[in-house]
């Protein structure tokens, strides 16, 4: 199996409010949203199926360090079946094949490559949003950080094997920093 994550996005907003008549700062307002990421697994046809029970995030900035500290690094646990890379052919002339089980009798199974869509796990948390408000508002509004996610999963085979850990290393996280003024 062959895991990738995409879509990923944190916007920051800082809202400076100066007073109308002099200019002069009186506060900041910041909000940030997140986007989580959508996490793929593209199964190998005659693969087996696989249960997810953990994964490690890791936020990276653009010099491969971790970013915001013990918050860019998450570890957590999951319970998700990942269907084999085989599918049940019907018994009809035409052999259709049913994508949606690959349970019956082995001789009716057939490989099957499939893409497995598990965009219901949280990868992104408030802690990295927040500090890429801190590093933005650090910096006067001038440097909004360059990140990427790496993500390891980890689980058991359908033999109840350990998997080798599927990886995703840089995908990308889309990090938008605004800055606006309003008057007081």
């Amino acid at each position: 199996m062959t895991p990738s994550v995409d879509n990923a996005g944190i916007t920051v907003t800082v809202n400076q409010v100066v007073n109308a008549q002099t200019g002069a700062l009186k506060r900041l307002e910041t909000e940030y949203e997140i986007k989580q990421p959508s996490l793929r697994l593209v199964v190998a046809p005659s693969s087996l199926g696989v249960t997810l029970d953990g994964y490690q995030l890791t936020v990276k900035d653009s010099a491969g360090t971790r970013f915001g500290g013990s918050e860019g690094q998450a570890q957590r646990g999951v319970s998700t079946h990942v269907m084999s890379g085989y599918a049940c052919q019907t018994s009809s002339a035409d052999a259709t094949l049913i994508t949606s089980t690959d349970q019956c009798a082995g001789t009716l199974k057939t490989p099957y490559p499939r893409n497995v869509d598990l965009g219901s796990l949280v990868l992104l948390n408030d802690s990295v949003a927040s500090a890429v408000v801190e590093e933005y508002v650090a910096s006067s509004g001038t440097n909004c950080p360059t990140l990427k996610l790496n993500v390891t999963l980890t689980g058991r085979d359908d033999l109840n094997r350990s998997i080798t850990p599927l990886q995703v290393q840089n995908a990308p996280l889309a990090v938008t920093c605004n800055l606006t003024t309003s008057e007081e």
